[in-house]
């Protein structure tokens, strides 16, 4: 028997965070940027250890990973998991399975036959994504625009979109969702430890006032360029 799990999905958090859905019996809510990392972090691992067995999950997106009321996550929906490089399907059926935002662009757009270990790695780096900004990395309402969003490279850095997302974090999602895979994170070993090791150095007191004075540099080198282009 399928254990049943008391929970809302990421989906449901990203709504309540964004708000455009109540919270109901289970509120998640509050959730720093750090305890949204770890849950990211988490499911990392736990997808390690899938792929340790030769396993892919094939649908990684925000609906199929509760949180519990411990603010725990748990990855669910393997209906569609498969053997790594052992599938009787057809290219265009392998192509069918899965929810085309989150597939891989290598797969999206034809470059390679079906999902691999950097594929999954990048679905999840796409959920973080949306998770940080509480809204949807690749916003299309078709198809056809789906596929020319895709084309076009991956969603703009996190930091860009919202200044109040550390760079360092912004970096190491644009890296877990590059389309360029020599780029992106091997495995899910290496996203989860890039994601540790960004929550260790936060909570370094000398972290957080590096970071401090970095921010307030870039202030300052902004307000003489402003007071610059005045003058002159």
């Amino acid at each position: 028997d399928r254990p049943w799990v008391e929970g809302v999905t990421l989906l449901e958090v990203i709504e309540m965070l964004a708000g455009r859905r109540q919270p109901g019996s289970i509120n998640p809510l509050p959730l720093s940027l750090q305890d949204r990392v770890r849950l990211i972090a988490s499911v990392a691992r736990c997808l390690e250890k899938v792929h340790s067995h030769g396993i892919l999950h094939r649908d990684i997106k925000p609906s199929n990973i509760m949180v519990d009321r411990k603010r725990r996550p748990v990855l669910i929906d393997f209906g569609i998991a498969r053997k790594e490089g052992t599938s009787a399907l057809t290219r265009s059926r392998d192509l069918a399975q899965g929810t085309p935002r989150y597939m891989a662009p290598e797969v999206l757009c034809g470059e390679a036959l079906s999902t691999t270990v950097q594929g999954e790695v990048y679905a999840l780096g796409l959920t973080l994504h949306e998770l940080l900004l509480e809204r949807p990395a690749i916003d299309a309402t078709s198809r056809g625009e789906l596929f020319d969003q895709v084309r076009q490279g991956p969603p703009r850095s996190a930091h860009l979109v919202d200044r109040r997302i550390p760079r360092a974090l912004s970096r190491i999602v644009d890296r877990a969702i590059t389309h360029d895979l020599q780029q992106r994170f091997k495995n899910m070993a290496a996203f989860a430890a890039a994601l540790e090791d960004y929550l260790m150095q936060k909570k370094k007191p000398e972290g957080r006032v590096l970071e401090f004075f970095k921010n307030l540099l870039a202030v300052l080198i902004l307000a003489a360029l402003f007071f610059w282009i005045l003058l002159y």
